[in-house]
Parts: structure tokens; C-alpha cells; sequence
């Protein structure tokens, strides 16, 4: 695997905040539709998506901080 510069990091930071952004619309957007077709889980499995992204973004941002790149 190459190391990634700190730009290259800040970018794929951008993206999970813009994908975290889009799940948290969608499930939004579902629970006020009151939307049947998810299972009763569905907007949990989205919350733990958003979850997922945002550790991976916490741990870009932290080894930026480090100089870890």
C-alpha cells in the first residue's frame, strides 16, 4: 500500500463526510415518509453506516494530526 499524502487523506475525509451526509438524508427522508419496504432494522443498518464512516473519517483526521502521512 502507498502512503497517502495529507491532501489525498483530506480528500477521502471530504468524501465519507459527503456519503455520512447522504445516508443521514435518506434515512431522513424514509422515517418521514414512514417508508414500509425497509425492514424494521433498516434505518438501524443506515445509523450504523453513518457510524462506520464517521470512525473512518475520525481516523483519517487523527493521522493527519499525527503526521502519520
Amino acid at each position: 500500500m502507498t502512503r497517502k499524502t495529507s491532501d489525498e487523506l483530506r480528500d477521502y475525509s471530504r468524501t465519507l463526510d459527503d456519503i455520512a451526509i447522504s445516508f443521514r438524508m435518506l434515512a431522513d427522508e424514509l422515517e418521514q415518509r414512514n417508508v414500509d419496504v425497509l425492514y424494521a432494522d433498516g434505518l438501524e443498518d443506515i445509523s450504523r453506516s453513518v457510524n462506520t464512516l464517521m470512525q473512518a473519517r475520525s481516523k483519517i483526521e487523527k493521522a493527519i494530526r499525527e503526521g502519520a502521512y
